[in-house]
C-alpha cells in the first residue's frame, strides 16, 4: 500500500526517459509486426506483436506534453518536429505504403505531434493574453481547427492523436482524472479514427470506381452504381461496425489500461539524458531498415 502511495505520488516511479524507451520499444516490436511479419501472414504473431504496440503511441503523446511543458524552445522544439516529419515521410509511405507513395492518402505521426504541439502553443499564448475576450472559445477553436486539420492530411492518429496529448497537457497535475480520461480518450478516439478511415477508404474507392466509369462510359448505358452519399455513408458504416467494435475490443484495451497505467508511476524527472535528435533519427532509420529486410526476404524468396 505504501509503495502505491509513493507511486501514485511521484516519489518514486519512473523517468520521462524510461517511457520515451518504452515507446520507442514498443513502437519498434509494432513495426516489425505490421511490416515483417505482415509479409508472411502469420496473423497470431502479428496481432501479438501489434497488441503490444498500441502501447506506444499514448507514451510518446504524453512526452510530448511533457517536452512542451519543459522545453527552453518551443519554436526549436516545433522545427524539430515538422523537418523530422517531412525526412520521415518518404521512408513511411516506403515502409507501409509499399511503394504507394500517396502524399494525400496517410501522413507519418510526427505530422500528428507537429500539429498537436502548434495547438498547445497557440492555446497557451491565448491563455496568457491580459485583456482577450472569448478566450474559452478561441482555445475550443484551436483545437477543433487542429483536429480537423490533422483528418484532412490524413496524419497518422488523426484527431484522436491531438485530442490525447491535449488531455495530457491539461491533466498532467491530476493523475487519477488523467488515467481515466486519456485511456477513455484512446480508446473511443481510435475507435472513431477507425470510421473516418473507413469513409476515406470508401471515398476513395468512390473515386476509382468514378474515374473507371468515365473511361468506359461511352461503351455502357447505366447510370454509375455506386454511390457515395450521406445514405451510403451510413450503410457502410453499419456493415463494418461490428468489425471495427470487435477489432477495438480485441486490440486497443492492452493500450489504453498499460499506457495510462505507466504514466501513472512517471516522478515528474527527466531521468539520464536522452540526445534529443536520436528519437528523430531512429524513427526513419527503423522504418528504412525494415523495409529493406522486407526486401531483402522478398528476394530470397524470389530465388530459392
Amino acid at each position: 500500500m505504501a509503495l502505491f502511495q509513493n507511486l501514485f505520488s511521484g516519489k518514486k516511479g519512473i523517468s520521462s526517459t524510461t517511457i520515451k524507451i518504452i515507446a520507442v520499444v514498443t513502437m519498434l516490436i509494432d513495426h516489425i509486426g505490421a511490416i515483417l511479419i505482415t509479409y508472411y501472414d502469420n496473423k497470431i504473431v502479428n496481432f501479438i506483436l501489434r497488441l503490444i504496440g498500441r502501447i506506444a503511441f499514448p507514451l510518446f503523446a504524453f512526452c510530448l506534453a511533457e517536452g512542451f511543458a519543459h522545453t527552453s524552445s518551443r519554436k526549436k522544439y516545433a522545427i524539430r518536429l515538422l523537418v523530422a516529419a517531412i525526412i520521415s515521410e518518404p521512408a513511411y509511405n516506403l515502409a507501409f505504403a509499399q511503394m504507394n507513395i500517396d502524399f494525400l492518402k496517410q501522413q507519418n505521426v510526427l505530422f500528428t505531434f507537429f500539429i498537436a504541439f502548434c495547438v498547445l502553443w497557440v492555446i497557451e499564448n491565448i491563455k496568457n493574453k491580459d485583456g482577450l475576450k472569448f478566450k474559452k472559445p478561441l482555445i475550443v477553436l484551436t483545437a477543433i481547427t487542429g483536429m480537423l486539420l490533422s483528418e484532412l492530411i490524413r496524419a497518422e492518429y488523426g484527431c484522436m492523436g491531438i485530442v490525447l496529448v491535449l488531455v495530457f497537457y491539461l491533466l498532467r497535475e491530476k493523475k487519477l482524472k488523467l488515467f481515466i480520461i486519456s485511456s477513455l480518450t484512446y480508446f473511443f478516439g481510435y475507435v472513431l479514427n477507425l470510421y473516418i478511415y473507413e469513409i476515406y477508404q470508401f471515398w476513395y474507392a468512390y473515386k476509382s470506381y468514378m474515374y473507371s466509369y468515365e473511361l468506359k462510359k461511352d461503351l455502357i448505358t447505366h447510370e454509375p452504381q455506386f454511390k457515395f452519399n450521406l445514405e451510403s455513408i451510413i450503410d457502410q458504416m453499419g456493415f463494418v461496425s461490428g468489425e471495427l467494435w470487435t477489432y477495438a475490443v480485441k486490440s486497443l484495451l492492452l493500450g489504453a489500461i498499460v499506457a495510462p497505467a505507466i504514466i501513472m508511476i512517471y516522478n515528474g524527472k527527466k531521468g539520464k539524458a536522452f540526445p534529443k535528435l536520436a528519437f528523430y533519427i531512429f524513427y526513419p532509420a527503423h522504418l528504412l531498415l525494415l523495409w529493406n529486410l522486407m526486401q531483402l526476404i522478398k528476394y530470397v524468396n524470389w530465388i530459392y
